[in-house]
């Protein structure tokens, strides 16, 4: 039986994942037998957020358990047909971090360390968070958001190029010379490859295509951010829904001044005509 675990924690790269021994599978199984509140509630990583938004776990059918089950703050999403459940600890989290051993970079583990009891405190404050989509032709939420696969399998780079490739694309692969180091200039050198174009501030919407932010976490993930026509920006973080908002729930006039978490270091701007860009 293959049961695989992903840490949900990084925005333009793929995330951490490794597969449970069939000791671990058995205490998986008990841990999630042994839940028993019941909750209408999705986990709070589920409208997306940066840096740690919980677990995904994939399992096979002998398994015994649900195909897909996703974990964040406490809850516990068993997706179609199952009850939600609610952890009155986030003891299942820190155990599946556990899991993960050596196989974690160190920054992607002390990400989770802190933010699993973080999040299991404040678990209401993010499920409560308002997302108000505009109405625009340029920020449409449904194409990216309405159809699991897609949503899943395209990160910030697919969502700033307006492309859907379903294969969380990353800069440079596409010209065959993606980049090598976590760092502005190399990112951003794997995107002009593909075809963007560096570019200064933007000071209005272009005739054609859109200007796209690239900014930057400690040196180990990359984030897009994307220009709407209205002249305000929107992005989606890895696996999650494409939004409308900055990381602290407001509309993005500025990428540059905006709340955008862990993603510290602004890198520069680009543009981007995705019939001209491949993207993959």
């Amino acid at each position: 039986m293959s049961v695989s675990v992903t840490l949900c924690v990084f925005s333009g790269r793929p995330n951490p994942v490794w597969e449970l021994t069939e000791d671990q599978i058995s205490e998986l199984q008990s841990r999630l037998a042994s839940l028993r509140s019941l909750t209408l509630l999705k986990p709070p990583g589920f409208l997306g957020k940066p840096g740690y938004s919980g677990f995904l776990i994939r399992s096979s059918q002998e398994s015994g358990l649900p195909d897909s089950i996703y974990i964040h703050a406490g809850v516990v999403d068993f997706s179609r047909g199952i009850a939600n459940k609610l952890e009155d600890a986030p003891e299942l989290e820190s155990w599946l971090l556990t899991t993960g051993g050596a196989r974690l970079p160190k920054p992607a583990k002390a990400w989770a360390e802190e933010g699993i009891n973080r999040d299991f405190r404040s678990r209401n404050v993010f499920l409560n968070r308002p997302i108000t989509p505009l109405l625009v032709p340029s920020f449409n939420p449904h194409k990216w958001n309405d159809d699991s696969n897609v949503q899943t399998q395209n990160n910030c780079y697919n969502y700033a190029c307006d492309i859907i490739t379903n294969s969380f694309a990353q800069p440079g692969r596409g010209s065959g010379a993606v980049f090598t180091t976590f760092a502005c200039g190399n990112v951003g050198t794997g995107a002009t490859n593909d075809g963007l174009a560096a570019s200064g501030k933007p000071n209005a919407t272009p005739a054609q295509g859109q200007y796209v932010a690239l900014v930057m976490a400690d040196g180990i993930d990359f984030h897009w951010l994307r220009q709407d026509v209205d002249a305000t920006w929107s992005q989606k973080h890895g696996t999650g829904p494409a939004i409308n908002v900055d990381d602290a729930g407001n509309a993005i006039t500025d990428p540059e001044t905006c709340n955008r978490s862990i993603y510290t270091d602004f890198c520069g701007y680009f543009l981007c005509i995705p019939s001209s860009c491949m993207i993959v």
